[in-house]
This record gives structure tokens, C-alpha cells and sequence, in this order.
């Protein structure tokens, strides 16, 4: 099929260190759908290591990627 990209929805607080650009990235890479193939569960809180943040995020059926927090 054709590969339709997720809709990323960032938190308010984000770490200072973080740039435009690094936040642009981050939500590139989040908008692949960064979970295993297998789980698709959108109650579950995912994690993601990005540079030295530890990124945290749920997915909707809708295909939204909801930022919980950047640590």
C-alpha cells in the first residue's frame, strides 16, 4: 500500500537543549511509526531513546502520535 505518514503532536515542554531542527527530526522519525510491527495498541506508552532525551509517546488508531514528554 502506500505509505501514509503519521500526524505528530508535540508536548508544550520541550528540553532547551532541543533546537528546531532537532525537533524537526524528531517528529519525522516519529511520524515513521517508530513500534514494532506487532503492537498496535493505542493505550500503550511507547519509548524512544533520541540523543540523550528519552522520548515517550502513544499512537491513536487514527494514526496521531501523541508526545507524552521529552526527558
Amino acid at each position: 500500500g502506500i505509505f501514509k505518514s503519521l500526524e505528530v503532536i508535540l508536548p508544550r515542554e520541550i528540553p532547551a537543549d532541543m533546537d528546531e531542527n532537532s525537533l524537526a527530526a524528531l517528529k519525522e522519525a516519529l511520524s515513521l511509526d517508530p513500534r514494532p510491527s506487532y503492537q498496535r495498541d493505542e493505550n500503550r506508552i511507547y519509548g524512544m531513546s533520541y540523543g540523550r532525551h528519552q522520548v515517550h509517546f502513544k499512537i491513536s488508531n487514527e494514526g496521531i502520535v501523541t508526545v507524552i514528554d521529552i526527558l
